[in-house]
């Protein structure tokens, strides 16, 4: 493979809030900071605040987690000490072989993202920083991948948080997929990576090292599970103990998003904090003499929970509502960027930093990526379609291609409308007659409504029949590129793709096709060396 061609395709299946959030519209204005742009982020460096000692902090921090892990971590590590050095970050949960190909195209995203801004603000340093959501426990989320058409899982099953687990939790599936991604030179590379990974003495230490290696000096990792950035981020878990306002402040900004027509993501919980030990990731509660650890035995009073907080703060996680607080508390950071769904949520956060005193970021959507042959796309043309249409459910992308394919044309519409007209003037020649016949009359056009629908249907099915083999080719475009309704980054792995476009090629292709600033879905069409 020597080139490839990028093209923007809009994207459907937005939920109405990020629907609106990528047209800027006004009405989300007060649930954000600003609507990302070029500019808007030349104004966030001036609105980030984060002192040196939380420099040192972060950095000592970081240096320890990939000292831990031996692995070297990238150069541009030092330059958080910096004053001048902010980040942009995104994260995800430690899925096998990493999940769902968007987990890459998220780290794709704030490359080229931190790159852009590199060259608009030179007087700034902004490095990408990727979150291992390590304190997650739902294993059944992560424990699934699936490559070459081929589901792979371990049979295996662990409690407590995801990223304190040992790798030989998934050893299991290593055969199944070396056997699934075959041969090539590519192949062998990700066989080589992620049997290392498997080494390492957790799972959190596994997924850096893949990374990593994947994308090389790029980007920093960074692990939330970590006592230091805990210790550092004191005042928010008392607040949230003793004082427990995230609640109200949530619950009052879903009350106005709901006033607008907006679905609620999240709901948050009195206390939005986990208790944690490994084997164990559990909700803390308040109760009457304190606080309890759901379905433990564990209670501790309130000077208990306080000496918990000074000497065992480790053992406290925040949970998806009160984790992007945490993260923004620690990091210089300007942007979180996304998918749909999570920003949909963080929507919702930004009444909560204020109350905290936190900077809220800007929230930026994720790239989605999608690599089409060009073959596919001549059978689309040649029919009429665009790739968008596959997005449309099964009936709706028939009856399209039938509009626009179907010979002879078969549409009832003209006849529908003659018929109301023609009754609609037997009602104007009967309407001053002595007795009513309108509900005669009305009977009688709905039977022959009925009569045409049940004609269109057959027609319908007709047309099916006669153009089956163009509809059978369509669907089965619309079953490879939106499985189940959905683009299939969000079902199938990035290793497809990755051994299909060649391992140098790749990662090179999604950053030149990457683009924060724009919402349009990026189809990549290959064009093959000769």
């Amino acid at each position: 493979m020597s080139d490839c061609s990028i093209l923007k395709v809009k994207q459907t299946g937005f939920s109405k809030i990020i629907s609106d959030y990528v047209n800027n519209d006004s009405r989300l204005s007060q649930f954000v900071i600003d609507f990302p742009s070029i500019e808007s982020f030349g104004k966030q460096f001036s609105k980030v605040q984060f002192d040196a000692s939380k420099r040192t902090v972060l950095h000592e921090a970081l240096v320890n987690q990939y000292a831990k892990s031996n692995i070297a971590p990238p150069e541009m590590l030092d330059d958080l000490i910096n004053s001048n050095t902010f980040t942009v970050t995104t994260g995800h949960q430690l899925s096998l072989y990493g999940g769902a190909k968007y987990f890459i195209h998220k780290i794709v995203s704030i490359i080229k993202l931190a790159e852009t801004l590199n060259k608009s603000y030179p007087n700034y340093k902004v490095l990408p920083i990727f979150w291992l959501a390590s304190e997650d426990h739902d294993f059944d989320e992560v424990n699934n991948f699936k490559t070459q058409n081929v589901k792979i899982a371990s049979k295996n099953s662990a409690e407590g948080p995801l990223g304190r687990l040992h790798p030989k939790v998934f050893v299991d599936t290593f055969e199944q997929f070396k056997s699934a991604v075959g041969t090539s030179l590519s192949a062998k590379y990700l066989k080589e990576i992620f049997e290392k990974s498997f080494e390492m003495t957790n799972w959190s230490d596994a997924t850096r090292y893949w990374v990593q290696s994947f994308f090389g000096k790029q980007i920093i990792i960074i692990d939330g599970d970590d006592d230091s950035l805990k210790k550092m981020s004191l005042p928010l878990f008392e607040r949230e103990l003793f004082e427990q306002n995230t609640h109200q402040n949530i619950e009052n900004t879903n009350q106005e998003l709901s006033k607008l027509g907006y679905h609620i993501q999240v709901h948050s919980r009195n206390i939005n904090l986990f208790y944690i030990e490994d084997g164990l990731r559990e909700r803390i509660v308040r109760t009457p003499r304190g606080y309890s650890i759901l379905n433990t035995n564990m209670e501790f009073t309130e000077d208990e929970m306080r000496n918990i907080l000074k000497t065992n703060i480790e053992s406290i996680s925040p949970n998806a509502v009160f984790r992007p607080l945490y993260e923004e508390f620690v990091l210089p950071n300007l942007a979180y960027i996304g998918g749909p769904g999570e920003l949909a949520y963080w929507l919702q956060l930004k009444s909560n930093f204020e109350d905290y005193k936190v900077t809220f970021p800007l929230l930026v959507l994720r790239d989605s990526f999608v690599f089409v042959s060009s073959q596919h796309l001549e059978t689309l043309e040649k029919y009429q379609l665009s790739f968008s249409d596959l997005g449309l459910n099964e009936d709706e992308l028939i009856q399209l291609f039938l509009d626009k394919n179907a010979n002879p044309e078969v549409d009832f519409k003209e006849d529908k409308e003659k018929l109301n007209q023609y009754f609609k003037g037997l009602e104007q020649k009967t309407n001053q007659l002595l007795k009513n016949h309108q509900k005669m009359m009305s009977a009688e056009l709905k039977r022959m409504e009925k009569f045409i629908k049940k004609l269109d249907k057959k027609v319908f099915q007709d047309l099916k029949l006669r153009e089956e083999a163009g509809i059978q080719k369509i669907v089965a475009l619309q079953k490879t590129y939106f499985p189940n309704g959905k683009l299939n980054e969000r079902s199938q792995g990035f290793i497809d793709d990755f051994i299909s476009v060649g391992k140098e090629e790749y990662l090179e292709t999604l950053l030149q096709a990457s683009d924060c600033f724009s919402s349009d879905l990026k189809v990549i069409v290959p064009t093959l060396s000769k």
